[in-house]
């Protein structure tokens, strides 16, 4: 677990479901700075709520969607798990939401 919080990019949350929003979150949040994650489908599915084919098949979306690579298997007690890198979308994020247009605000939606 990581100090202070986790961010992700606006383009996770609106272009994705749920558990594929949940999983994100959380494999970023263990992630930490140098941006790996190599949970186990146990503790995921635990974590989560959510059957290990879920995460299995969660896990194969965001690969296709290249907001997560694999890369090599990470020795743990027992054996080996698979290992992700989370890929930097910042840019991608802020090149989708300066390219649209801006919302205004009327009179009767303003905070003032």
């Amino acid at each position: 677990d990581r100090k202070y919080f986790t961010q992700i990019p606006n383009i996770i949350v609106n272009h994705s479901t749920a558990f594929e929003q949940s999983l994100y979150l959380t494999m970023k949040r263990y992630a930490g700075e140098n941006g790996t994650c190599y949970l186990s489908l146990k503790f995921l599915s635990k974590k989560l709520g959510l059957h290990r084919k879920t995460i299995t098949n969660t896990i194969e979306k965001l690969l296709k969607r290249d907001w997560i690579v694999e890369i090599e298997k990470k020795k743990v007690q027992g054996g080996q798990v698979r290992q992700f890198k989370i890929i930097d979308l910042w840019a991608l994020n802020i090149k989708q939401y300066e390219a649209s247009p801006k919302r205004s605000l009327s009179k009767k939606a303003s905070p003032l």
